[in-house]
């Protein structure tokens, strides 16, 4: 019996000193694999972050001292002459004279714009550069509509870089859209005409005493014509003669209305007239 405990005993011992090893053993194991995932750094001063990519400054400050209008036919045409004074690389220059392009072209979308460069416009009478920027690709003459962007550059090459420079975004074209139309009689008044009539008709009937009857065909609209009221805020001035208004003893008088629209607002007034 003694020799059966005293071997139960070692056992226990044995078990217990093998479960601890295999636990040593396995933070041991997982120490090692720690090590190996962090980076090995030989020398931490030499380690830097990814070089910052340099932005280009912005194009230089330049002067328009003259502006022309050269349009030719149908074609919108913008000449500008530009003074830039301080000494700059050709780059630089063409950087120029392409911004000034782009800035003068989206104030009211002209077909195509010329700039040429000058020193001093007034005592050097020989221009440093020119360019041609053409966002619909027609080019100065508006013909062979399959040129670049940017043409006709006097001095230099064009970088490669820039030959994209400027090419207006869809919400840009949509805005050039929307400008040309607003500087364009016919286009606002046509734009906004819906509007007009709505809201007029209903002040116009208002201001019948009695009866009224509109007389426009089916087909036949009652604002008929329009001009400005004010081209520098957008209102329109329609007129129309398609309605009369009956006095108090029974009697049609036929009836012109002018009504001022301001698109802006989405209001009108109205004036009558007696008589078409």
């Amino acid at each position: 019996m003694t020799f059966l405990k005293k071997l139960a005993k070692w056992l226990t011992y044995g078990v217990a000193t093998v479960i601890l090893l295999v636990f040593v053993i396995a933070i041991l194991v997982e120490f090692d694999n720690e090590k190996a995932e962090l980076p090995v750094v030989t020398n931490p001063e030499t380690v830097s972050a990814a070089p910052v990519q340099k932005v280009e400054d912005a194009p230089p400050v330049y002067t328009v001292i003259e502006e022309k209008n050269s349009s030719f036919g149908s074609r919108s045409r913008i000449s500008l002459n530009i003074e830039l004074p301080e000494a700059l690389t050709d780059r630089n220059k063409i950087r120029a004279m392409m911004a000034a392009a782009v800035a003068r072209h989206r104030k009211d979308w002209p077909d195509a714009i010329s700039v040429r460069l000058w020193r001093s416009y007034e005592s050097d009478g020989t221009a440093l550069n020119r360019i041609v920027y053409a966002p619909d690709g027609c080019g100065w003459a508006g013909y062979n509509c399959s040129h670049p962007l940017w043409t006709d550059l006097l001095r230099g090459t064009l970088p490669i870089d820039l030959a994209d420079w400027g090419r207006p975004t869809e919400e840009e074209k949509q805005a050039g859209k929307e400008l040309i139309c607003r500087q364009d009689l016919q286009c606002w008044g046509e734009r906004h005409i819906v509007d007009a009539t709505v809201t007029c008709e209903v002040l116009i009937e208002r201001m019948a005493k009695y009866d009224y009857e509109w007389t426009n065909g089916f087909l036949e609209r009652k604002l008929q014509r329009w001009r400005w009221e004010d081209r520098a805020v957008g209102t329109i001035a329609y007129t129309g003669n398609r309605v009369k208004f009956q006095n108090g003893f029974g009697a049609w008088q036929h009836m012109t209305y002018w009504c001022f629209y301001d698109p802006g607002s989405e209001t009108a007034r109205v004036h009558l007239l007696s008589g078409r």
